[in-house]
This record gives C-alpha cells, sequence and structure tokens, in this order.
C-alpha cells in the first residue's frame, strides 16, 4: 500500500470519524452553539490536513472545506484562524508554487496565480522575482529540452520556439534564447 493511499484511508478515517461525532452532537444536544463549534473543529481539522500536505491560497482551501460546510461566516472564521495561528498564508503559497513551476515563464505562472484571488501586492511581488531570473530559468529549459542543440533551419526554430512559448517564456527572451552561438552556450554551461 502506498503512502498516498495510506493517507487518503488516514483521511477517509478521520472524516468518517467526525461526521459521527458532529451526528452525535446533533441529536444528543439541542443547543446550536454546541453543534457549531463541533463544525468548526471538523472543519479546522479538515484544513489541517489539507495544508499538512502542500501549501493552500485561502480561496483554495475555502473552495475544498465547503465539501464540509457552506456555512460563510463559519469558513471565514476558520480561515481567519488558520492565518492568525500562521497555518495557511498566502505568501508561502506563492513561494511555493514559484517553486515548484520553475519550468515555466513567467507569463504563465502570473496567470496561473491571478486565478488564486490573490492580493495585487503579492502578485506584483512575484512578478519582480520571476523577472530576477527569467532568462535562466528559459534557458535551463530549452538546454534541457534541446540538450543544447540551436536550431539549424526555420523548422527547427519554430518547432524550439513553439515550445518555449508553450511553456510560457516571452517572445524577446525565446529569440534571445535561441540565437545564442555555441561559444555563449558554452560559455553559459560553464557558468552553471
Amino acid at each position: 500500500m502506498s503512502v498516498y493511499n495510506q493517507l487518503q484511508d488516514m483521511e477517509d478515517y478521520i472524516i468518517t470519524r467526525q461526521k459521527d461525532e458532529v451526528a452525535d452532537t446533533m441529536h444528543s444536544s439541542s443547543s446550536v452553539e454546541s453543534n457549531t463549534q463541533a463544525i468548526k473543529k471538523q472543519l479546522f481539522q479538515k484544513a489541517l490536513i489539507y495544508l499538512s500536505r502542500r501549501e493552500y491560497a485561502r480561496v483554495e482551501l475555502r473552495t475544498k472545506l465547503l465539501k464540509v460546510s457552506t456555512s460563510d461566516v463559519l469558513l471565514d472564521e476558520v480561515l481567519d484562524r488558520l492565518a492568525a495561528l500562521n497555518y495557511q498564508s498566502d505568501e508561502r503559497f506563492v513561494e511555493s508554487f514559484i517553486r515548484s513551476k520553475s519550468h515555466w515563464g513567467s507569463k504563465k505562472i502570473l496567470y496561473m496565480l491571478s486565478q488564486y484571488e490573490l492580493n495585487t501586492h503579492l502578485l506584483e511581488s512575484a512578478k519582480e522575482q520571476l523577472q530576477m531570473n527569467e532568462f535562466n530559468r528559459a534557458f535551463d529549459v530549452w538546454y534541457k529540452k534541446f540538450k543544447g542543440i540551436s536550431p539549424q533551419n526555420y523548422q527547427d526554430y519554430t518547432k524550439q520556439a513553439r515550445f518555449m512559448a508553450s511553456r510560457g517564456f516571452d517572445l524577446s527572451l525565446i529569440n534571445r534564447v535561441l540565437k545564442m552561438t555555441s561559444e555563449e552556450i558554452s560559455d553559459k554551461i560553464n557558468i552553471i
């Protein structure tokens, strides 16, 4: 049994147990307050399970927690508590996302980050961070795919340019990488 399957089984067991606890609480106590506390506890525990695996943006985590409760007030309270305890952080999510997508260009990364409804300050900071090493990332992606072999004809050039564009790199940067001479490529490899 793989680690993923074991985690999934553990998660299913916890969710089933939590649902049973909530059901017992609802039946044994007519108090709305205790029911609310049980749901908050369940939401918090579920969020911790998700956050123990990887970083999540607040919007993404909220979407996942909607499966447990549809109460906006409870979700916001739990998400605020997670942020206050520094268990959930959009800043860490952005850093983690950029690190995991280092084989993409900044255009594609920024587009994907914009889907998470992040603060504009975070997106601007990410843009600055990405632009600092954009050429190196583009060169690394190109070198890994094409083994440092510059395009020999128009067909090779368009093939390599399409590949780089599909990764989200800017056209001017693509042209800069593809027009490197063999001396520039060997110098770049020696630096790395």
